[in-house]
């Protein structure tokens, strides 16, 4: 059975703050800010008892969170690589428009035993860097 788990209720808010120091001798890196997003969600989530996710305090940047899963149950339970990415935008939630053609995840089957895990989710590749605003990731969960 699918269900879904949300980093709720700790949204992840950025406050993206740019600073520019470059030295002449350094290449410049530019990263393709992703202004636009696409379907509205209408989607249950956190209906996983006794799992949750949270955002890992201090790792939030414009194009990566590393998040803690919290399994408070006696069950293991398998993900896997793909996430959602979601903004709150007018108090609807919205998938963020992926900026590659062709994108894919990684097709494992991963493992959420009792405890606690923590996983580094990079969106720069798929969704390039985030503006201010509140985000959230949704993963599958399955038993």
């Amino acid at each position: 059975m699918k269900k879904t788990c949300q980093i709720a209720p700790f949204l992840l808010v950025f406050f993206l703050v740019l600073c520019a120091c470059a030295k002449q001798d350094e290449p410049e890196q530019f990263i393709e800010i992703n202004t636009s997003y696409g379907e509205a969600i209408d989607q249950h989530v956190n209906d996983l008892p006794g799992v949750s996710m949270e955002a890992v305090e201090g790792t939030t940047t414009e194009t990566s969170v590393t998040i803690r899963m919290i399994n408070d149950t006696e069950k293991t339970y398998t993900y896997g690589t793909e996430y959602d990415l979601q903004q709150l935008v007018d108090g609807t939630w919205y998938s963020m428009s992926y900026i590659i053609d062709n994108y894919s995840f990684t097709a494992v089957e991963l493992f959420l035993e009792p405890g606690e895990l923590e996983e580094t989710i990079n969106w720069g590749t798929f969704h390039g860097a985030m503006t201010s605003g509140t985000y959230r990731i949704v993963k599958d969960f399955y038993q």
